[in-house]
């Protein structure tokens, strides 16, 4: 019995998670979205929907605040879920909610300009390890000062290695990842057969399409990717074989045979076009979407519809932080329709 989870468990989360399904924005909702004005009709919108209990609260109508606002509600959806589902599953939901802190510290250390911004209401969403020295890092001028504050927590193992050099950041945030997404695979062995079955095809299917991204921006930026690969292979075969490729069309041509082969030759024109992977991105962040909405057909008693649904629903949620970034940087609604995923 041990393999297989009994579909009780399931019964009373997934129904409250079918029902947390119908309340999802529907295209209508995005179309209106993208033909804001400005952000305080992009909110005007927002607090009519499930989003309403964060926007509702905005004392300002800044593109800060409403990325806060987004990010918390998707963290308090995933914690959501982890509490109605059974325990096995909820330890794989715990261990894939490090994603948001990771998303967080990626926010900090790419703040830039915006040092001065007030970050402490994301402060208890931190575990307490990040608790520690966050302080500090917000404080620190340089990303050396930040990977040796994080050395000295629960990710320092993973940072052994980080080159001091101009890779630094985007070795950093790569470490990050691969702690995170490692970790995820790792304690899929845990969950009951079916479980498992599904967490490694929505888990299997990120890491192919990080290291897919990994390696087209590394053939455009001219660097060898072979560092910043996840040495996880789900459906591409062997990863590092195809990292060293010179140019993107060659590397779209290698995995013409996999399940991403039509996905990429379908974007390639739009690349060639534009000279931007924006097309690889999007058409990969369909697949995704796509692969989880199937979870929802057929037997419904497993954990492939609260994992489902958070897909969706992060989809949603970056979607909702493009067009907001959009509007504020004042794009014609065509073109802020073409950076979100569908």
């Amino acid at each position: 019995m041990s393999s297989f989870t009994a579909p009780s468990n399931y019964a009373y989360p997934n129904v409250r998670v079918m029902a947390m399904k119908g309340f999802l924005l529907k295209d209508m909702d995005i179309k209106a979205l993208i033909s804001s004005r400005d952000l305080e009709g992009y909110v005007a919108l927002l607090e009519h929907t499930r989003y309403m209990e964060n926007f509702s609260k905005l004392e300002r109508i800044r593109i800060d605040d409403i990325e806060k606002a987004l990010f918390v509600h998707l963290v308090n959806t995933n914690k959501m879920i982890q509490d109605m589902v059974p325990d096995k599953a909820a330890k794989f939901f715990a261990e894939r909610s490090r994603k948001y802190e990771i998303e967080l510290l990626k926010i900090l250390i790419n703040r830039s300009e915006r040092t001065n911004l007030d970050y402490s209401s994301y402060y208890p969403l931190l575990s307490r390890d990040i608790k520690r020295v966050i302080t500090q890092i917000i404080e620190s001028k340089d990303i050396t000062d930040v990977v040796e504050l994080l050395s000295k927590t629960e990710y320092g193992r993973f940072l052994e290695g980080v080159p001091v050099s101009g890779e630094q950041r985007l070795s950093f945030i790569t470490a990050l990842d691969r702690y995170y997404l490692e970790s995820l695979w790792s304690n899929i062995g845990g969950l009951p057969k079916i479980d498992g079955r599904v967490g490694r095809t929505i888990v299997g299917t990120e890491i192919d399409i990080i290291n897919i991204m990994t390696i087209l921006r590394a053939i455009k930026g001219n660097y060898d990717a072979g560092k910043f690969i996840i040495p996880v292979s789900y459906r591409l075969g062997d990863v590092r074989g195809i990292s060293g490729i010179g140019n993107i069309s060659d590397f779209v041509s290698k995995l013409s045979n996999t399940v991403y082969g039509d996905i990429l030759e379908k974007s390639l024109p739009k690349y060639e076009e534009t000279n931007s992977l924006l097309s690889f991105e999007l058409n990969l962040k369909n697949y995704l979407l796509q692969k989880s909405k199937e979870l929802f057909a057929g037997y419904p008693f497993h954990m492939g519809i609260p994992l489902g649904f958070l897909i969706i629903k992060e989809m949603e949620v970056e979607n909702l932080r493009a067009i907001a970034i959009g509007i504020d940087s004042g794009l014609p609604s065509n073109e802020i329709e073409g950076m979100i995923a569908r």
